[in-house]
C-alpha cells in the first residue's frame, strides 16, 4: 500500500509541477475569472493528452462548462455514456441506479443543510 502512496504523491507533485511551468493554462484551470474559447480548449486538452494529464481535462471542461459549445460537447459525451450503460446494464437496473443516485442526493442535500446549523 506505500507504494500506492508513492506513486500518488508523484504523481501530484507531477501535475504541480506541469502547471508551474505552464502558468497560462495553470490560470485557465485553476483560477477563477479564467474562461477560454473552444479552440483554446482544444490546443489544452492536446498538451495535457500528450504529457498524459487526463486528470486536468475534466477540470478543465467543467471550469469553462459556461460556454455553449463546451457544455453541448459534455452534454453529448454524457447521453452517449448513458446510451453505452443503458444498453449493458437494461432498463430495470438503469431505473435502479437512477433513482439510487436521486436519492443519494436528496440524503446528502438534507445532511447538508442540516450541517449548515
Amino acid at each position: 500500500m506505500q507504494n500506492n502512496s508513492n506513486l500518488m504523491e508523484n504523481r501530484t507533485a507531477e501535475i504541480i509541477r506541469w502547471l508551474s511551468n505552464h502558468n497560462k493554462i495553470q490560470r485557465r484551470i485553476c483560477w477563477e475569472g479564467y474562461a477560454i474559447e473552444p479552440d483554446e480548449c482544444l490546443e489544452i486538452i492536446e498538451m495535457l493528452e500528450k504529457d498524459g494529464l487526463y486528470e486536468l481535462i475534466y477540470i478543465l471542461l467543467m471550469r469553462n462548462v459556461n460556454h455553449i459549445v463546451i457544455s453541448e460537447a459534455i452534454e453529448i459525451l454524457q447521453a452517449e455514456a448513458w446510451v453505452k450503460e443503458w444498453e449493458k446494464i437494461g432498463d430495470e437496473q438503469m431505473c435502479r441506479n437512477i433513482k439510487e443516485q436521486i436519492r443519494q442526493g436528496m440524503n446528502m442535500h438534507k445532511k447538508n443543510i442540516g450541517d449548515m446549523f
